[in-house]
């Protein structure tokens, strides 16, 4: 990275790195664009990689619909229960 860059690589949010970006397109110098597009393609890669990381997302999901059918059977078995037992077939 050049000496226009200001702030730690490290430590800079993407904001930051966008702002580089619009400060390219005012002074038209694109001598350090590529840098900035990787710098922020890098720091997606790794948002994406910790999104990814949180696979209990789908399990929540998962566990959503297992919930939902499990009240809808307890819903069935409660007014089968509530039924006078001649209404239900059994003698």
């Amino acid at each position: 990275m050049t000496d226009n860059i200001p702030g730690d690589v490290s430590t800079r949010c993407m904001c930051a790195i966008l702002d580089n970006m619009r400060e390219c397109l005012k002074t038209n110098n694109f001598s350090y664009l590529s840098g900035l597009i990787e710098e922020v393609q890098y720091r997606t890669e790794r948002m994406e990689d910790a999104i990814g990381k949180l696979d209990g997302w789908e399990g929540v999901r998962d566990l959503e619909k297992k919930r939902t059918r499990l009240k809808e059977e307890i819903s069935k078995l409660e007014a089968e229960k509530a039924r006078p037992i001649r209404a239900r077939g059994i003698k």
